[in-house]
């Protein structure tokens, strides 16, 4: 599971995360991965984990908004984001797979068991060849393709750095004890 591939941290925010394959990542992949994935010429891709069984929302990615389905609307727009080459889908269920195949883009189906988005979108990382992926959630139809080349950038310029995610600053005493909104400290 992606928990075990320290050295890892991941900051979870409600646009997603964006983090690095780095050396060590690279290494686990070489020792546990006979696909060769990250192998070929680097290239940056965004992962959007899908699952249909939600318990608020079972089918979510499948929700019709203007006639098309919400996950053909978050993958178009992260075809827009000038320093993505691939998007893929990383789903457990074959309903979801067959729409976005329907329509021309990329899914992989992953383990059912993963008790997590990440753990989905770093399987996926895990077999196709990639330098920066970027973990976007399923359920932002209107992420605008800006805030994906503003996390990914500073990747692309200092590799170093490992990993970003977008935050915004709190403006309200009621934002900053919501509990469903995450925070980032300094």
């Amino acid at each position: 599971d992606f928990h075990k591939w320290s050295p890892f941290v991941l900051i979870s925010s409600i646009f997603g995360v964006v983090f690095q394959i780095t050396k060590s990542f690279s290494n686990w992949l070489e020792v546990n991965n006979s696909s060769g994935a990250c192998q070929e010429e680097p290239m940056n891709i965004v992962v959007i984990p899908a699952r249909y069984g939600s318990t608020r929302f079972p089918g979510k990615p499948l929700a019709l908004i203007n006639g098309r389905s919400m996950i053909w609307h978050v993958y178009q727009r992260c075809l827009t984001a000038k320093s993505i080459d691939v998007v893929w889908v990383a789903t457990d269920d074959e309903r979801i797979c067959r729409e976005v195949k329907g329509w021309g883009g990329k899914a992989m189906m992953t383990r059912p068991d993963h008790p997590s988005g990440t753990d989905r979108v770093a399987e996926v990382a895990s077999k196709v060849p990639c330098d920066i992926v970027v973990n976007v959630q399923g359920d932002e139809p209107l992420i605008d393709p800006v805030i994906i080349d503003a996390v990914a950038g500073p990747l692309l310029q200092t590799p170093s750095i490992g990993i970003t995610t977008p935050v915004v600053r709190i403006k309200s005493h009621e934002e900053l004890f919501d509990p469903s909104i995450a925070k980032v400290t300094r």
